[in-house]
C-alpha cells in the first residue's frame, strides 16, 4: 500500500506581538492559531504528532525574528520546503527542503 503526501501550506505573520499562522490544507480547507503553541498545535492535529522538525522550526524563527515578518513555508509529510520570510522589505527564499542544523 501506497503511502498518501500530505502536504499544505503555512503563511505565518506578526499582528501587533503576535503571530497568526494559517495553514491551507490538500482539500483547500484552511485552519489557522496564534504563536507558537498554537502552530504546534495545528502541525500535531494534522501530521498525527510526526512534526517535531517542523514545531521546533516555528519556534526558532519566532526566537530570532521578534519583530514584525511574514513567512511562507510549504509543509511535505512533515518535512520543509520553500521557505520565503520577509522582514522590513527584504524577502529572503530558501528552495528546496530545508535541513535544520541546531549549534
Amino acid at each position: 500500500m501506497q503511502e498518501t503526501t500530505r502536504q499544505m501550506e503555512v503563511f505565518s505573520s506578526v499582528v501587533f506581538d503576535e503571530t497568526l499562522h494559517f495553514l491551507t490544507l490538500p482539500d483547500g480547507k484552511t485552519d489557522e492559531a496564534w504563536g507558537v503553541a498554537g502552530i504546534e498545535g495545528l502541525l500535531d492535529k494534522h501530521f498525527d504528532g510526526n512534526a517535531e522538525l517542523a514545531k521546533h522550526f516555528f519556534r526558532r524563527v519566532d526566537q530570532l525574528y521578534p519583530g514584525g515578518y511574514e513567512m511562507t513555508v510549504t509543509i511535505r509529510d512533515a518535512e520543509l520546503y520553500d521557505i520565503r520570510l520577509s522582514q522590513s522589505g527584504e524577502t529572503e527564499v530558501y528552495p528546496n527542503r530545508f535541513v535544520f542544523f541546531e549549534s
